[in-house]
């Protein structure tokens, strides 16, 4: 079920507001509700907190969660949506699967460096997307593939490889965006930052200081 339709059930069936009182607890209209609710607007983050707000108090957090999940859902599946989910900044969100078929390969001449793709035939060979979470970027060392306020895409069963950049759990409680290298002779890890412009030393560790290890897959533009 649609996130609209699911909030137009939750708001019928276990409040006691119609669109027009709803839309005066979450400050916007009751036409804006009704489009909200027919898929033809979606929330933006501030209005999102407000939604959940106010059906808190009304439906159980089982509902609320299967809410916010459709909401996840139908954010990724349209990029042109705008954020919503920055109300769980330094959480994690489970990412639905999916799949991108790959259909060109680009890349720019010889001579004035203009860009050339060269189509492919289908069937097309995919980038799958399974077992992932997403995590709310709120530093600088990631830039320029990140920047703060964007959305890093991590495989929870991915292997992470030298040279792959990796979300990391220290067990100090710390949490970075790194780049990984493991020394395979003595097994001391190496954390590099991406950012050219900021000069952080890289961190050397040894493995057991590492709590979790993941491997970025994407990033939510």
């Amino acid at each position: 079920m649609a996130f609209g339709l699911t909030l137009k059930n939750l708001r019928e069936q276990n409040t006691p507001f119609n669109q027009e009182e709803f839309g005066v607890k979450v400050g916007v209209s009751g036409v804006y509700i009704g489009q909200i609710e027919k898929e033809r607007r979606f929330p933006e983050a501030e209005l999102f907190e407000k939604i959940i707000d106010v059906l808190k108090n009304y439906v159980s957090t089982e509902q609320l969660d299967n809410l916010k999940t459709l909401a996840a859902e139908e954010k990724l599946s349209n990029p042109k949506l705008k954020p919503f989910y920055d109300i769980v900044k330094g959480s994690h969100i489970d990412v639905p699967e999916f799949s991108i078929p790959i259909v060109s390969r680009a890349g720019a001449t010889d001579d004035i460096g203009r860009t050339c793709f060269e189509p492919y035939d289908p069937p097309y060979d995919r980038i799958d997307f399974k077992n992932c979470r997403a995590v709310t970027i709120d530093s600088d060392s990631m830039s320029p593939v990140a920047y703060r306020g964007q959305k890093i895409i991590y495989s929870i069963t991915e292997e992470v490889h030298n040279g792959d950049l990796a979300f990391i759990k220290m067990k100090d409680g710390s949490q970075l965006f790194k780049r990984y290298f493991k020394s395979p002779k003595n097994g001391m890890v190496t954390l590099q930052s991406i950012n050219p412009s900021i000069h952080y030393a890289p961190i050397v560790t040894e493995m057991d200081e590492i709590d979790e290890l993941y491997k970025v897959v994407g990033v939510e533009f």
